[in-house]
């Protein structure tokens, strides 16, 4: 009997502060990791696509939910080419990449309440942390 290897990863999002002043957004850090058994070749550009962007820029998703009434003034475009083989990354079991993205460069907020920040990559792993914006 021939046993399967687990092939897995998991995605940790976590914001840089829990609470920020008006107008601030922290910074998020996303980790990708290798949970499983065997190596992995994953794009570790881990480049921060807006929502809806074409299939070919495949990456990571950020979609940030606030207080009823709120929403963001800021908008980002993307100019990239599809992933090259540098772009590829190895990662062995127990392994990660990590990257942090400044959430002010991509998203204006400053509404005071509770946010959650949800993270997606590559349309299958997600996480979701939170976050506050004080008066």
């Amino acid at each position: 009997m021939t046993r399967m290897k687990k092939l897995s990863l998991s995605l940790t999002l976590t914001p840089e502060r829990q609470a920020v002043s008006k107008e601030e957004l922290p910074d998020a850090i996303v980790r990708l990791s290798n949970d499983g058994d065997e190596a992995m070749l994953v794009n570790g550009r881990m480049l921060l696509v807006p929502e809806g962007a074409s299939s070919r820029l495949d990456g990571l998703h950020l979609l940030i939910e606030g207080p009823p009434e709120t929403f963001s003034l800021k908008k980002f475009r993307v100019n990239a080419d599809e992933p090259a083989a540098g772009d590829m990354v190895r990662l062995s079991p127990g392994e990660y990449i990590e990257k942090r993205y400044a959430l002010k460069d991509y998203f204006y907020y400053d509404q005071p309440g509770q946010y959650k920040i949800k993270a997606t990559f590559h349309n299958e792993l997600s996480n979701e942390a939170s976050f506050e914006i004080s008066n």
